[in-house]
């Protein structure tokens, strides 16, 4: 018996054009589920004497994205607070946190924007 409208899968991945340079180079994605079509970045830092911490995101992320949403957990079993002190900008964005040497978890969404995506939007 099929279902209308029911898809299964185990996993799924894409290759897209490199944003920095689509005639030579290709991303590799895993993807799941959203209503949009978002890209995630995530990861661990732990700011400095000066209570700040840069996020270097990949060389491609404001040529492929749009619409950040920015989200921030501190981690180290301290209570602390943990703020975005600059937006992304050429690649990278500030947080900066209460206290010095904060372990911060982050995650970074965009929309993607990529010419691709722009013309076969879902």
């Amino acid at each position: 018996m099929s279902e209308i409208g029911l898809l299964s899968k185990t996993a799924g991945a894409f290759k897209i054009d490199h944003p920095l340079d689509p005639e030579n180079m290709y991303l590799y994605h895993i993807f799941f589920e959203s209503p949009d079509m978002m890209k995630v970045n995530n990861g661990n830092i732990t700011t400095d004497a000066s209570w700040e911490a840069t996020i270097e995101l990949p060389a491609y992320f404001e040529a492929l994205n749009r619409d950040y949403r920015y989200q921030l957990t501190v981690i180290d079993g301290q209570f602390a607070l943990a703020v975005i002190a600059d937006k992304i900008n050429k690649n990278r964005f500030k947080a900066k946190t209460d206290l010095p040497f904060v372990e911060v978890s982050w995650q970074v969404t965009g929309i993607r924007s990529d010419p691709y995506v722009e013309s076969n939007r879902i």
